[in-house]
């Protein structure tokens, strides 16, 4: 570490994270690997940071106040003082658009949140190892892609966009092999189940203490990581005889090498196997002669029933660490199956001998049953504690059960009658079909399946739910029946629609920022403006108007999407309570602030245009004043088709946009303005130009007449009468 740090001395980091919590966390990181780290909490600020003080390398988050990390990204390298700086930009990743903005902006890396500390430094160090060379490298390269109905121009350096797409290369490879490792354990799960659950089965089926040991082997091996396993049977008081083995290596094939005792047995007698116990390193393995294949390591199961101890189970693994505790408490459950299982089949062989203790038997068995039955309301309890819907089926889809939290769900009470409807009734006509076509084969195929699916409530309404599907089979493969869970993603997908509106906003004012640095003329700028509200932002309707100062009336000069005639019923002017006028106009207007209807239904300052607003489609509407010299002189209003559309997040960013739009047509105020003077400094240039012109005339026509006179004086002998002729000259 001490040698890691020396390295990094001298080199300066600055992130730009909103998050203080993320931030102190990643500074902590960075300073102690050696590195010198300056936060800013906003790209505003860190732009600022970076213009004073240039640092080495730069680590941004996207999602930022005042500035996002993609702006902040793509001034530092519009700089030509600062665009050598690598920047690395933090984020999910959640979108293919987001890899076109950092190529746009010129990143050099991205990292997806949550990152892993060690993966970070990896990526810090590689742009610091191959900053030297990319600046040997400095090639641009330019080249227009087509995306989503959209044209992007990615203009950066070779080496910089293979850089970024490397790190967006290996983030997807990261979480393919964690979606990979996420699968194999859903595999290992449903395996170890099966097996359990063919332990089970063939153990209600053994009617001999032999076939209880070979069917016990045969369907333990199933669960993952079980490569052999031997069955000890209790002989006597000091002695135990080989019940049944399966997949022994050859070292323990041999005459007598299952002989005598070892540490599980000598545990065994001594009382001390009570549980599940881990034998590290097996002393008959590591005492055999011959091939063992490698396996060195068992976990014990004692066998009992009751208060008898009747064996011992051995499951032999490869590596230390086979079974987890969870799993050493379902395999001492399998002991005492096992163990039940034996005393039945002792009983079944042994029937007139054992006629006096089957009472003492039976009563032990109604006492393990009680138990379990014990056991079972317990876990019925849990399930009925679950928010899930936990429910089951039969093999043509007919309800058996579903939980509280199920019925709630479902808009049904306790104690309705739920339980002659079909899966199908249950589920929206899509969500069926999905269930119906793709889930309950796919469950049949591979023990279970999940996906969005949506839950039919009594009441005609939809509930979206994360559903997993599982195929219960019989022992013949065929279908038993078919359970399932759903967790409702009302709230995420909420939170999905969101997002999506917010990066439709940022889309609107990423445009309508491009358009002002494109255009000159403010009727250009309108146009653009309300089509990108409309075809970005997916608003059903934006206009512009003007105000005009003297009669306060509001003029129209620009609009995109759906008026049919809307716009000329109303009276826009900025006098309230004017009959027939826009109150919302007027308001924000008188105002100067932005003013939200989020429900035009119930709104009553709409109550006049609601019927005319509502059959256009019209659900929400804002509008925004735009400013000049702090007075209003005219509005950008915008419909949506849904209620409660413009939240305070959305509202930052169409404020921000507004006042964007303010700003142009302030700058194309100074720009004519400025054309003014300079056409007026022209016409003054010309005027003085002329003056001098006819000023020089008259004064070269003296100096002409003054050389003639002293050239006659001369030719008659006379001294010159003008010697200052040739200093004029």
């Amino acid at each position: 570490m001490k040698s890691k740090k020396s390295k990094n001395n001298g080199i300066e980091i600055l992130i730009a994270e909103d998050s203080p919590t993320q931030a102190a966390k990643l500074q902590y990181l960075l300073e102690e690997h050696g590195y010198a780290v300056v936060t800013a909490p906003d790209g505003k600020q860190a732009l600022a940071a970076v213009r004073q003080r240039k640092p080495t390398l730069i680590v941004s988050d996207v999602m930022m106040p005042e500035m996002d990390g993609f702006a902040l990204c793509a001034e530092i390298k519009r700089d030509d003082q600062l665009n050598d700086v690598p920047v690395i930009l933090l984020t999910t990743l959640s979108n293919v658009q987001d890899i076109m903005k950092g190529l746009e902006c010129g990143a050099d890396n991205f990292i997806r949140k949550p990152y892993e500390d060690s993966y970070l430094l990896a990526r810090v160090d590689y742009l610091l190892m191959n900053n030297e060379l990319r600046k040997n490298q400095k090639m641009q390269m330019g080249v227009e892609i087509y995306l989503g109905g959209q044209k992007h121009f990615i203009t950066a350096e070779r080496q910089q966009i293979v850089d970024l797409l490397i790190s967006v290369y290996e983030e997807a490879v990261h979480i393919n092999e964690e979606l990979k490792a996420r699968q194999r354990e859903l595999a290992d799960s449903n395996r170890a189940l099966t097996g359990l659950y063919h332990v089970a089965e063939g153990l209600n089926h053994a009617v001999s203490e032999r076939e209880v040991c070979e069917r016990a082997l045969e369907h333990v091996v199933e669960i993952p990581g079980v490569q052999a396993g031997w069955i000890s049977l209790r002989e006597g008081e000091t002695g135990f005889r080989l019940g049944a083995a399966r997949n022994l290596p050859p070292a323990l094939q041999v005459p007598g090498a299952m002989e005598g005792l070892c540490e599980c047995r000598r545990r065994f007698f001594a009382g001390e196997l009570d549980h599940v116990t881990n034998i590290l390193e097996c002393e008959r393995l590591k005492n055999a002669k011959g091939d063992t294949n490698g396996l060195r390591y068992h976990a014990s199961v004692p066998l009992w029933s009751g208060d008898h101890m009747l064996g011992i189970m051995n499951l032999v693994g490869a590596d230390q660490g086979l079974f987890k505790d969870d799993e050493l408490e379902t395999l001492y459950g399998v002991g005492h199956q096992v163990g039940i299982a034996l005393e039945r089949a002792r009983l079944h062989e042994h029937l007139e001998q054992l006629v006096e203790e089957r009472t003492a038997a039976l009563t032990a068995e109604v006492a393990e049953r009680k138990r379990i039955q014990e056991e079972q309301a317990r876990l019925v309890a849990i399930i009925e504690a679950t928010p899930d819907l936990v429910g089951t089926a039969t093999p043509d889809g007919r309800l058996l059960y579903i939980n509280q939290a199920g019925l709630r769900m479902l808009g049904f009470e306790k104690g309705d009658d739920v339980f002659t409807q079909q899966i199908k009734d249950r589920h929206p006509e899509w969500a069926s079909k999905l269930v119906l076509e793709e889930g309950i084969p796919h469950a049949l195929s591979h023990g279970t399946w999940s996906g969005e699916t949506a839950f039919l409530r009594r009441d005609g309404s939809e509930v979206p739910v994360l559903q997993v599907i599982i195929a219960h089979k019989n022992l013949d493969g065929s279908l038993a029946y078919l359970s399932t869970t759903g967790r409702d993603i009302t709230q995420r997908k909420a939170h999905e629609s969101k997002i999506a509106r917010l990066n439709r906003i940022y889309s609107v004012l990423s445009g309508i920022n491009t358009t002002i640095v494109r255009v000159r003329e403010e009727g250009e700028l309108f146009k653009e403006a309300c089509r990108i509200a409309v075809e970005h932002g997916r608003f059903i309707f934006a206009w512009i108007g003007k105000l005009d100062a003297d009669s306060q009336q509001v003029a129209p000069v620009a609009q995109a999407g759906c008026d049919d005639g809307y716009l000329a019923q109303i009276n826009l002017t900025s006098h309230e309570n004017t009959p027939g006028s826009c109150a919302l106009t007027a308001q924000a207007l008188t105002e100067a602030k932005p003013v939200i209807c989020n429900d035009i239904a119930g709104d009553e300052r709409m109550a006049a245009w609601r019927s005319e607003a509502q059959g256009r489609g019209y659900r929400s509407v804002a509008v925004f004043p735009l400013i000049m010299e702090d007075k209003p002189v005219g509005v950008f209003v915008l419909y949506a088709t849904e209620t409660d559309v413009f939240d305070d997040e959305e509202m930052k960013l169409l404020v921000e946009m507004s006042g964007d739009i303010s700003f142009a047509l302030e700058s194309f105020r100074l720009e004519a303005r400025r054309k003014l003077a300079e056409s007026k400094l022209a016409e003054q240039f010309e005027e003085l130009r002329r003056w001098h012109d006819a000023t020089l005339g008259r004064e070269m026509r003296t100096i002409e007449l003054k050389r003639e006179v002293n050239e006659l004086l001369g030719q008659a002998g006379q001294p010159p009468r003008y010697p200052s002729v040739e200093a004029v000259e």
